[in-house]
């Protein structure tokens, strides 16, 4: 699982100049995380809160994230190359993974994509990693599926990753949401939990629930309505 890094090669090498004069004030692992944040918030509309210090590199270096993860190839695992590449030039222990590679990723996606989806009465296929890392068997899936039954599939998709390290989930968060913005189609769920410990399915953190589930849909225009109400009873 290792990867031949390039250290010229772009836009990981722009996001670990923009980050490495930081890193005497700063460990790696929390200038990386304080960029997901930042991309997160983006799509939100809004910004991360960072140091004053990094703001600026913060900003810049989710600028080079975001860019890559819309304008390059569709599920290329981008993230997890940058993690191997940090981890490859500090001892942070917060970079103890090694994630699998994006072309053996598609193949073995290639061998498990389902032959046909539940098409039929808002139905869902769910495919759960418990081990996701920054999302690549995930990411690949997405692909394969897409290829062999177009991408409106991605709308019977029910998509659960799980992994201990925080950094990890949050890595996957990323990509899974910008992999729907880049492709400009929904994915009918996705979820991110952090568990407790390797393989362990029962104590989960949720990180993330997004989609276009049917009962998210009716809560969603219940609390509307229920708020509507309120504000009709405080008139009276």
């Amino acid at each position: 699982h290792e990867l031949p890094l390039n250290a010229t090669s772009t836009p990981l090498a722009d996001i670990l100049e923009l980050l490495a004069p930081h890193r005497a004030s700063h460990r790696p692992s929390a200038l990386f995380e304080w960029t997901l944040d930042e991309c997160l918030s983006r799509s939100r509309h809004r910004h991360a809160e960072v140091p004053d210090d990094v703001q600026d590199a913060i900003s810049k270096a989710a600028d080079v994230i975001i860019n890559a993860l819309l304008e390059g190839p569709v599920g290329h695992d981008l993230l997890g190359e940058f993690y191997m590449l940090i981890r490859s030039r500090c001892k942070d222990p917060a970079f103890g993974q090694s994630f699998t590679l994006t072309p053996l990723s598609e193949r073995m996606a290639s061998l498990q994509a389902p032959d046909s989806l539940p098409t039929h009465g808002g139905g869902m296929l769910r495919l759960i990693e418990p081990a996701c890392g920054s999302g690549p068997m995930l990411l690949a899936m997405l692909n394969v599926v897409t290829a062999q039954h177009g991408i409106n599939a991605l709308r019977h998709l029910s998509l659960t990753a799980i992994d201990p390290d925080p950094l990890c989930a949050k890595m996957a968060r990323v990509q899974l949401l910008f992999y729907t913005l880049q492709v400009k189609a929904p994915i009918g769920e996705i979820q991110v939990y952090q568990s407790q410990s390797p393989g362990d399915e029962h104590n989960l953190r949720l990180i993330v629930r997004a989609g276009m589930r049917p009962r998210a849909a009716k809560r969603r225009i219940s609390m509307a309505s229920r708020r509507r109400i309120q504000r009709d009873k405080s008139k009276h």
